[in-house]
This record gives structure tokens, sequence and C-alpha cells, in this order.
């Protein structure tokens, strides 16, 4: 039972890192450092609670599942442990983070590492080891990364320029009173559906906080500067064109991870695929949040779709197709909402670059 449970605690382990690597757009962090962080820094929050909570024991401090003992106490314990654990583990990343995404995945790394080991010490004390662990890898995990991430952001921000003062102060707080409020209501028998609600509110507010540091990294560049800068592009096979209809014999092609982009001898236009298009909307437009796709207009009849705007797609044909001029102010407009998003909320002090 114990190496099942290790088991499924290292797939979900590896599943979030990959997804960490996925959203992290323009300079991806080494895998192992990645896997050292969420152990070393796991293991170590985990051993910073126990510590304190062993002290609190000695001292006479009873029963915290309550919402006192919540709020007043393992909000702000689990929490401060993450956020020592993380400072502690800066010489295993620090040449790494040289972006405000990478401050988010490794404190998102250590919380994942803190949830899975306690995780493991529940399951083992459980008679349903197995249904517990799933319960709590689809529910107390996720949390503990939704709590934890602000303060990585702040922590990159420490020490750079601009008006960021109290940044980390308001990061824990809101990581505490969202822990605290957490294990509030699960200690008062709360609803699943309650607890779904409230991760899918987290993950539209890591989604902001992530396309925000996207759109400040220092290595993010606009589209027209990667087509411009890229080496002679290799000729293949054409794709059809979605604007002009025409099919080259052979075609430069310019690649950008797995996203193949071709240009239209005929059109000028750029053609890629209806995946393709969505990853360079999220990687040069810094956007995570939903896109509408809408009927292209005048084309009535073509299955063809606009993803947001300045670009032509069909979905049945797995192609997409944009003229550069068109799609560049789009991809500016939605950089300026992400940014905007998150800088004129209450809790953020100034720009983090």
């Amino acid at each position: 039972m114990n190496l099942m449970i290790i088991a499924m605690s290292a797939i979900a382990g590896v599943i979030i890192i990959t997804r960490l690597r996925f959203l992290d757009v323009h300079e991806k962090e080494p895998w192992r450092v990645l896997v050292m962080v969420t152990m070393v820094g796991g293991a170590w929050s985990i051993v910073i609670s126990a510590l304190i909570y062993v002290v609190l024991e000695m001292v006479g401090v009873g029963d915290l599942r309550n919402i006192l003992g919540a709020m007043l106490v393992i909000g702000p314990l689990e929490e401060g442990a993450k956020l020592l654990a993380m400072l502690s583990c800066l010489p295993l990343f620090r040449k790494h983070m040289n972006e405000p995404a990478d401050g988010v995945v490794y404190m998102t790394c250590i919380a994942l590492g803190f949830s899975l080991i306690e995780n493991y010490f529940y399951a083992t004390s459980s008679e349903n080891a197995g249904s517990l662990l799933a319960l709590r890898l689809i529910t107390a995990t996720p949390a503990h990364i939704l709590f934890s991430f602000p303060m990585g952001l702040a922590l990159y921000a420490r020490g750079r320029e601009g008006a960021r003062d109290g940044l980390l102060l308001r990061a824990f707080v809101y990581a505490m009173l969202a822990h605290g409020l957490w294990d509030a209501l699960a200690f008062g028998g709360l609803s699943l559906v309650v607890f779904f609600f409230l991760l899918w509110m987290g993950v539209h507010f890591f989604g902001a906080v992530m396309s925000y540091a996207a759109c400040v990294s220092p290595f993010r560049e606009p589209l027209a500067d990667f087509l411009a800068g890229s080496p002679e592009p290799k000729h293949v096979l054409g794709l059809r064109c979605l604007l002009c209809g025409e099919r080259d014999k052979t075609s430069g092609v310019w690649r950008h991870g797995r996203v193949r982009i071709q240009r239209c001898d005929h059109c000028g236009a750029y053609v890629s695929s209806w995946d393709g298009l969505f990853y360079l909307i999220r990687h040069f437009g810094g956007w995570y949040g939903k896109l509408d796709v809408l009927p292209a207009e005048g084309r009535e009849g073509e299955d063809l779709s606009t993803i947001h705007a300045g670009n032509i797609a069909s979905r049945r044909r797995h192609l997409a197709a944009f003229r550069l001029e068109e799609l560049t102010p789009v991809l500016e407009e939605l950089g300026e909402q992400s940014v905007a998003k998150v800088e004129k909320a209450w809790w953020f002090p100034g720009r983090v670059s």
C-alpha cells in the first residue's frame, strides 16, 4: 500500500510539474531543479511545520480542528513554513530565477512537495488510503498551491526597483487567510461542491498572475520580432492558406516549440495549426484567459472562425491563418489587459519586472 501511495504521489507530481513548465512560456526551468526544489523544499517545510506543532503541543495548545485553530494557527504556521522553506532553498534555484513567473513556479513546487508529503501521512493513517489519497490529490494539493503561489511572485520582486512595498506581506496574509478559511470549512464538514468552487476561483487567480508574469517578463518578444530575427526558414510542403485558398509546393517554415508557422507566398499571410494559433496568442500575447471563438465575418458557410480577433481558423481542417499587421495589435491589447487586470487590484502595489 505504501508503494502505491508513493507511486500515485509521484505521478501526480510529474503531471503538475509538467503543467507548470507548459505555463512558463518564455524560459522554462530545468526539470532537475524543479524536482529537487519539490523534494527538498517540500520536506523542509514539513519538518518546520512538524517542529512547531511539537512545540505548541508541549506548551499545551490543544485541538486545532476548529475555526480559531485553522485561522490563527494552521494557516499562518504552514504558510510561514513554506515561505521559510523557499528562502532556505534559494541557493538551489537562484541563478535560474530571472523572470517573474519563476518565483511562482518555484513556490508552487514547494507547496506541491509539502502537500504530497502531507497526503502520504494522511493516507497511511487511514483505512481507506487509496480513496483518501485520490480525494486529497484533487482538492488539498491544488489548494496548497493556490494558497502559496503569490508569495513566489513577491519573493522574486524583493530587491528589485519599483513600487512593491508590502507585496510580500500582502501575499503572506492572503496565503494564511486562504489556508485558514479552507481548513475551517473542512473542519465544518462543508460540501465538496463548495471546495471545487473555491478551487475554480483560485485557478482563475493563478491564471491571471501567470498571464501578468508572462507579459512583464524580460524575455517576452513581439511575434514580428521573432519572425524577423529567426534564421532563414527551411522550405517544406506548404499548408493551404485559409485567407486566399492557395497552397505552395514548398513554403518557408518557422518553428517555435512544437508550433510550425508558414508564410503564404501568394498573399503574405502566415499559416499555422488551430492549436498553434492558441499557443501563439498565449506566448506572444501573454493571455491565459478565455478566448472567444466567433464565426468569421463574411465567410458564412465555410466552417471558419475567428479566435478572438485578427485571424481566421478552421477547427475541422485544424488550420489557422493571420496577417501579421492585423494580429500584432491584438496580441499587444491582450497583453495590456493582462497587466492592467493585476496592477489595478487592491492587493498589488506596483509592477514586478
